[in-house]
């Protein structure tokens, strides 16, 4: 966690409220309709404003009090100007398939939007298990948690692989959302590690309904792993999965759900929202 970050963290919310001109150009792009030629527009309206921006934000959005940090962080972004195109049909999937009482699964959480866009659907009906090992991105759900009270919501702290341990996190400087585990010979924060199997049997999961993984090219290993090691009855229904990146659209990944009973229900942009067919 950055020193403007933890100094960000001590201001209630509201503290960051954007003024009138800025909160209206931010409801211009919101007001846009959720269709592929309005996102263009709505990416070239948010760019002068973007680029005003030099810190949090303090926004309303699905009826939640969120501090948003659009810089350096385009999912951020993305929530604070154009929500409506943030994977949309992957998450009106989702709410159609949860039910109270249900576990959502959280991989590669960056700051918590499907974790709390569920909870703006279920509230405390749906249990979600967030993982997420950027300390920074951490201090930013931990915010927006207690902003909201959203008790459902487990934060955890951890890397997932095939292993456990620990790991090393290249951080992208650019856009956290790249962040991704660094190869043995590259530099990176060192985080903790576990596999999804080890989490489960440690916390005597019995089911999980969905799941959503977003971990940058990592996400055969860490699926591999669970379907050999976890029981089946553990596979969740409803798998939305990140398939646009370094080595994520094809290969190990692909066979990895395929072998595990799964198939594409649909495709969005960035990602594939798999069905777990019956028997599987």
């Amino acid at each position: 966690m950055t020193y403007t970050d933890a100094m960000d963290a001590e201001e209630p919310w509201g503290a960051h409220a954007p003024n009138s001109i800025i909160r209206g150009w931010i409801a211009l792009c919101r007001s846009l309709p959720p269709a592929p030629p309005f996102r263009r527009l709505g990416i070239w309206l948010r760019s002068p404003v973007k680029r005003m921006l030099r810190g949090p934000v303090d926004t309303r959005l699905w009826g939640l009090r969120l501090r948003l940090h659009p810089r350096g962080n385009l999912s951020e972004a993305r929530w604070l100007f154009l929500p409506q195109f943030a994977d949309r049909r992957e998450r009106e999937t989702l709410a159609r398939r949860l039910q109270p009482g249900g576990l959502f699964v959280d991989i590669g959480a960056n700051a918590g939007l499907y974790s709390f866009w569920v909870w703006s659907r279920f509230g405390d009906r749906v249990r979600t298990e967030a993982f997420e090992p950027d300390p920074a991105l951490c201090a930013r759900i931990r915010f927006n948690l207690a902003a909201n009270g959203a008790g459902s919501i487990r934060l955890n702290p951890v890397a997932l692989g095939d292993t456990e341990g620990a790991a090393r996190l290249r951080v992208g400087t650019a856009n956290r959302g790249t962040n991704r585990i660094a190869a043995e010979t590259e530099e990176g924060v060192e985080v903790p590690l576990t596999t999804l199997a080890a989490f489960a049997a440690a916390n005597g999961l019995q089911r999980i309904d969905a799941l959503k993984i977003d971990v940058e090219g990592h996400e055969a290993p860490i699926l591999s792993h669970f379907f050999a090691h976890a029981p089946a009855a553990l596979r969740p229904r409803l798998l939305i999965c990140e398939t646009l990146g370094p080595g994520a659209g094809a290969g190990p990944l692909h066979r990895a759900l395929r072998e595990a009973g799964y198939a594409p229900l649909l495709r969005g942009r960035m990602n594939t929202v798999f069905e777990l067919r019956p028997g599987g």
